[in-house]
């Protein structure tokens, strides 16, 4: 494994409090380019005080696939990218809404793009470019940390993404302390 070669088992693994509103600042930060050029309009909803117990870099690689996935195949017919990202507290869980206003896509294709390599282009790396594996990833990563991922269709008939991220501070949810990546309960 990659990351235990590196010797980042401990760090990676660490769960911690994570400020969800400063994690979405700073990707907001990262696509200032695209933002500031006209090409970009973001809008959150995210309370500054969210706070999820989890794995950082987790967050960062769910939203950042998620917002980079818009970005290539979100874009409106006036060429613009309109990007909404919302952040709450539930029960048991936190939940990330990401909405574009792109072309969407068929309804039948909602749960297949969720497969490792999955396109819904038939050339390979498509004119977008890219693997199809951003939204795998970001399913990959919500279940193991004990939620799950719902892809829908916009009332502007783009794609929506909507992730359930276990929070174990509130949660009858568990982290297993021998082995982190085992969660007892997973929201469904």
């Amino acid at each position: 494994d990659l990351v235990r070669s590196r010797g980042l088992g401990d760090v990676y693994k660490r769960q911690a409090p994570v400020n969800v509103s400063q994690v979405l600042e700073s990707i907001a930060r990262t696509h200032s380019v695209a933002r500031q050029t006209g090409g970009l309009v973001w809008i959150a909803q995210v309370p500054p005080d969210l706070i999820w117990i989890g794995r950082t870099i987790d967050l960062e690689r769910i939203v950042s696939n998620l917002v980079d996935n818009a970005l290539i195949h979100g874009q409106s017919t006036d060429g613009i990218v309109r990007l909404q990202i919302a952040a709450s507290r539930h029960q048991e869980h936190i939940a990330i809404v990401v909405q574009d206003q792109g072309q969407g896509l068929p309804a039948d294709a909602l749960e297949q793009v969720l497969r490792p390599f999955a396109r819904m282009d038939s050339s390979r790396g498509g004119p977008a470019g890219g693997a199809g594996l951003g939204l795998a990833i970001v399913d990959r990563l919500a279940q193991r940390a004990g939620g799950s991922v719902r892809l829908f269709l916009t009332a502007e008939g783009g794609l929506g993404v909507r992730v359930d991220l276990a929070d174990f501070s509130r949660s009858r949810n568990r982290i297993n302390a021998a082995n982190p990546d085992a969660v007892i309960g997973r929201i469904h």
